[in-house]
């Protein structure tokens, strides 16, 4: 390669070198660099040919192409692969220039997106660049180095455990490890790559290498758009679009002329030459702004609320000459978002509000938690992404989280929530632990969130930054009242150096850079946290609120219970915002089995032990399943119980809180359940498992219930469990409540709530006509005594259901239902000797992506479920996991991602059960 480097070197692109005056003003060319890489570990006894290897991508992925390595995921691969995270990888690439660059006198540089994570690079022998956070981009001068022909680009990982461990024994004090997990890799917090890498109670520690991010060639011998930052506001009756223009370069002379185009509306602007520091830290900036008539626009937003309009805006960089030389492009939306904390006087002493307020509509904040789509973030494609998304939309969801533990996102990933209306609350990534405060350090977050914040702010999705993940939590010297850490408060002076390294880094560096790059949005120091009490960007000084990080009266909290029943809402969080709550479960059989031995499929199997990553997590599952069902007779059927479990335990939470919106001492105006999304096949808190099928779990059934714009709320109050874990009913209470987010009223809602026993009889039913308003919470029935409600009749044998419907003040019929099980399905008395059956019929004929069925039960089934025991035909239900009625048809339609299956095929694998009583199926 040296040789051959030395004789490439006489056929040299003319380059001038120091300023940036003489280069010829030519329009920029971009060339995708992702062929033609090779990989080989430190010794050479590994080598992955350019025609398996993969850019995007990770070594772990390269080698499982290669046949080299099992699927990290089957059984206990990610312990047994921990040699490929400890190995140095390299890859290298040999290219010549593409014929545009060849001929012009012109800067070059080389882009890379993203490198994960320690990495040094170096084209034709020259030495370009040493990096070490995943989290950046970065773009070298290779201007010098760079030739015609044979080029050799290498790029040189080495472990990232290795490099935190270093950095970490490096450190004057110890910080300690939030990773309270068994599997986990240590020091995470001192290296700026995804923390979920290094394990979690949810995913495996696979610390994976890679070049993770596209990688280009750029030439360019004028001015280079860099970035471009719009932000949206409503002044003076106008839509102002403020667009800062980063550039570099503007050589040759004279002045380039930036124009900024949206809407029909555009603006101008004159620059002179920039840097010739093209590495992004010293880029150039313009500021132009235009104006908008309101009348040429559609507002955006949110899922729910109305639709998602985008415009594009572009940017042209035109030199003296005529000639355009950059040209940037990207969508806007137009929209008023904003997070009021206004003062709330209640019975529990003063307080701050906390909603998001749009287009000047107060928004109830529907939502779940995202985390990294897989281990291996290329084998999340953008098809994956788009199925997740649009997943979370169709269940009722207006927000995700982007949990500070994994990564700001690629671009199609903003692009598409900007396209749904889901709104995103972004943390920083800092993921639940103390951070240390070295200069190197702080820079690198310096760096990372000026990086990030100028390349995703133009999306109107954004409606929040978050400084991190449990950061306040991390140093906070009690939760809930009860004494935490103490590493941090055995004496004044280590508790006063955890408070020092928190403040250093997001009080006086987080929040200070995002406050000069978008001054826009809000910015909330933690979640959860109290918020700031003083936060004046201008004199840099941002005070957190400090005390218990769970106060109901300001901010977010959160709720997790492993051991109490979990419906008992005397339990949960009166909070302004619940950020997180959820409870675990199995993921499919479907889903398993591909990573598994038969063996594996037993609830004391070692597999099943060294997946369940949370602690104590599956004696956990095991003890409440046993509240609400006999023992199972398989682990499919235990699969099934801890599937229905988390889904009654978090669509019940979330009723409660979309309940809440009015109540004195609550104010509750979001909530998101922990998690969307699975990263590996392993149980989880997820709505939807992984892989690329996007598979719903029981639970995104019951949240697309729970999250629909009008909802009945049933609470069953004051229960009590006993010791053997058996649940009394005798002393509970029953309220009903009517939740609307429609933005219209309803005058007169007629509300119907009715007793059936279980052989599909009504024996006892109440109405009334309510008005509902819109954006509103109603009580139809006060907390009533449920042996008042039930007269001489027993709990046992008698579900609560509960319908309304009603037409708005615009002519628009709107319904909802709901039950209520007043005792759990093993104390359930059915009629002696009934076995329902189940006939599935098809209705009409499949069309090309969808299958429609007809579900008619001759008698009453809680949880009527609708599963396949196949991964072929991905797609989602209409509705599944319902209560049926006897003799009443359910018309369920099945979406595929993709193409349909041959109905043959799908009726073959589907299958229909109920987890709270036996039935018998008829296909």
């Amino acid at each position: 390669v040296g040789s051959a480097t030395m004789l490439a070197a006489a056929q040299v692109i003319a380059v001038i070198v120091g300023t940036l005056a003489g280069l010829q003003v030519v329009p920029l060319v971009k060339s995708a660099l992702n062929e033609g890489w090779t990989l080989t570990n430190a010794n050479g006894t590994i080598t992955v040919p350019s025609n398996t290897t993969v850019i995007p991508g990770h070594v772990h992925t390269d080698l499982l192409r290669a046949g080299l390595i099992k699927d990290p995921y089957y059984r206990f691969e990610d312990d047994g692969l921990g040699w490929v995270r400890n190995d140095t990888w390299t890859y290298t690439c040999g290219f010549h220039l593409p014929a545009e660059m060849m001929t012009r006198v012109a800067q070059v540089a080389l882009e890379f997106d993203g490198l994960d994570t320690v990495a040094n690079i170096s084209l034709n022998g020259v030495h370009l660049a040493s990096t070490s956070n995943q989290h950046r981009k970065y773009r070298l001068d290779v201007s010098t180095a760079i030739t015609n022909e044979n080029n050799v680009l290498v790029v040189v990982l080495s472990p990232a455990t290795a490099f935190a461990d270093a950095a970490a024994a490096r450190y004057p004090y110890d910080i300690g490890d939030e990773t309270f997990v068994p599997q986990r890799l240590e020091h995470r917090a001192f290296i700026r790559k995804q923390q979920s890498d290094f394990g979690w109670d949810w995913g495996p520690a696979f610390a994976p290498a890679g070049i993770w991010r596209p990688v280009r060639l750029i030439q360019f011998g004028a001015v280079m758009l860099t970035n471009v930052l719009p932000t949206v506001a409503l002044i003076d009756g106008r839509w102002l679009v403020t667009v800062r223009v980063y550039y570099v370069g503007g050589g040759g002379g004279g002045q380039y002329t930036v124009t900024a185009t949206v809407g029909g509306s555009k603006a101008t602007a004159q620059v002179s030459e920039g840097t010739d520091d093209i590495s992004g830290a010293n880029d150039a900036a313009i500021v132009l702004t235009v104006s908008v008539d309101p009348a040429s626009v559609k507002r955006w937003w949110p899922a729910g609320y109305g639709d998602q309009p985008l415009y594009n805006l572009t940017v042209t960089a035109t030199a003296p000459s005529g000639v355009v030389v950059d040209t940037a492009a990207q969508t806007i939306g137009f929209r008023e978002a904003m997070l009021v904390e206004e003062p709330i006087e209640d019975a529990e002493g003063p307080g701050l509000s906390f909603y998001f307020r749009v287009n000047d509509v107060p928004i109830f904040a529907k939502g779940s938690n995202w985390i990294p789509a897989d281990a291996f973030d290329n084998r999340a494609t953008d098809e994956r992404l788009r199925r997740l998304l649009t997943s979370a939309v169709l269940a009722g969801q207006n927000i995700l989280r982007v949990w500070g533990g994994g990564n700001y996102m690629r671009d199609s990933f903003w692009q598409l929530c900007d396209e749904l209306g889901l709104m995103i609350w972004l943390d920083f990534m800092h993921g639940g632990a103390r951070s240390p405060r070295h200069g190197a350090h702080i820079a690198e977050w310096a760096a990372e969130v000026r990086e990030n914040v100028r390349r995703i702010a133009g999306h109107p999705s954004l409606v929040l930054y978050n400084g991190n993940n449990e950061g306040i939590k991390a140093v906070s010297s009690s939760i809930h009242g009860v004494p935490v850490n103490p590493w941090a408060n055995e004496s004044p002076d280590n508790q006063a150096v955890a408070f020092a390294d928190y403040t250093a880094l997001f009080d006086d560096v987080v929040r200070q850079v995002v406050a000069t790059e978008d001054s826009t949005r809000h910015y909330h120091a933690s979640c959860p946290s109290n918020g700031y009490l003083y936060d004046d960007t201008a004199q840099k000084m941002s005070v957190q609120r400090m005390g218990d990080p769970f106060d109901n009266r300001f901010g977010d909290t959160r709720h997790y219970d492993y051991t109490s029943y979990c419906l008992d809402s005397s339990l949960f969080p009166r909070g302004r915002f619940v950020s997180e709550y959820g409870w675990q479960s199995y993921p499919s059989l479907a889903t398993v089995k591909p990573v598994t031995e038969p063996s594996d499929l037993n609830i004391n199997s070692s597999w099943a032990d060294h997946v369940q990553h949370h602690p104590d997590g599956n004696p956990q599952l095991l003890a409440q399943n046993a509240i609400f069902f006999d023992s199972p007779t398989s682990f499919g059927g235990f699969v099934a119980q801890t599937q229905a479990v988390q889904a009654l335990c978090i669509a019940t939470q979330s009723r409660f809180y979309r309940a809440q919106r009015n109540t004195s001492g609550a104010r509750t105006m979001g909530c998101m359940y922990w998690q969307l999304e699975d990263i590996w096949p392993a149980p989880s808190w997820a709505s939807i498992e992984s892989g690329e099928g996007a598979r719903w779990k029981v639970l995104h059934y019951h949240i697309k219930r729970a999250y629909a714009p009008l909802i009945l709320f049933a609470d069953l109050s004051g229960v009590n469990v006993t010791a053997d874990k058996r649940v009394v009913v005798s002393n509970s209470s029953v309220s009903l409540q009517v939740v609307s987010d429609m933005m219209v009223p309803f005058p007169a809602m007629n509300v119907t709530w009715s007793l059936w026993d279980w052989s599909g009889t009504v024996t006892s039913a109440h109405s009334a006509i309510v008005a509902v308003p819109a954006l509103s919470v109603v009580t139809v029935l006060e907390s009533t005594r449920l042996a008042e409600l039930l007269a001489a009749r027993s709990a046992a044998s008698t579900v609560l259901v509960v319908t309304a419907e009603g037409l708005s003040t615009t002519g628009e019929t709107s319904s909802a239902s709901t039950e209520l099980f007043l005792t759990p399905f093993r104390d359930m008395v059915f009629p002696t000797g009934e076995v329902p059956t189940v006939n599935v019929t098809v209705v009409d004929e499949p069309d090309a992506s969808t299958i429609t069925l007809s579900i008619v039960s001759s008698g009453m089934v809680p949880l009527l479920t609708l599963d396949s025991e196949s991964s072929a035909g991905p797609g989602y239900w209409s509705d599944s996991s319902f209560l049926a009625f006897p003799g009443r048809a359910v018309v369920v339609k099945y979406t595929f991602w993709g193409d349909a299956i041959p109905l043959s095929t799908f009726l073959e694998d589907l299958t229909v059960r109920s987890s709270a009583r036996p039935i018998r199926v008829y296909k």
